[in-house]
């Protein structure tokens, strides 16, 4: 992971989750990143690594189809990925529809489906 603070890294604005679990995954294992570059959308920072502008750091979701395409490559990197915790919540006592009952059943479905396809979609690439 050490290798990881030579490079030149696309990263989400202040505020954002990944970036905030980002910076505390690296200040864990002492690493700050030499140079860094801001961006709004997880779909700029797709497509600047697409032009190999440098690396990013986005849930695998947001990358699933260009890694199935092979546009982008999801690197073996030691300590990743990074995990973050994630709740379904409601108001107490709000009367919930068939739907909002159904979405914690789903978004755990989800998350597991997510798990599986992530199983074998690392490449290791050497610096």
């Amino acid at each position: 992971m050490s290798a990881l603070a030579r490079e030149i890294f696309l990263i989400r604005e202040p505020g954002s989750g990944t970036r905030i679990a980002m910076e505390r995954s690296f200040a864990d294992k002492g690493i700050a990143p030499r140079f860094s570059v801001e961006m709004t959308s997880n779909e700029a920072i797709k497509q600047s690594v697409e032009a190999g502008l440098g690396l990013g750091v986005v849930s695998f979701h947001t990358v699933e189809l260009e890694c199935g395409t092979e546009r982008l490559n999801v690197l073996d990197i030691q300590s990743f990925p990074i995990k973050r915790k994630w709740y379904v919540v409601h108001r107490r006592g709000k009367r919930l529809s068939t739907a909002a009952n159904a979405f914690p059943e789903f978004v755990l479905n989800e998350a597991g489906q997510i798990k599986s396809r992530t199983r074998g979609r690392k490449r290791n690439v050497k610096a």
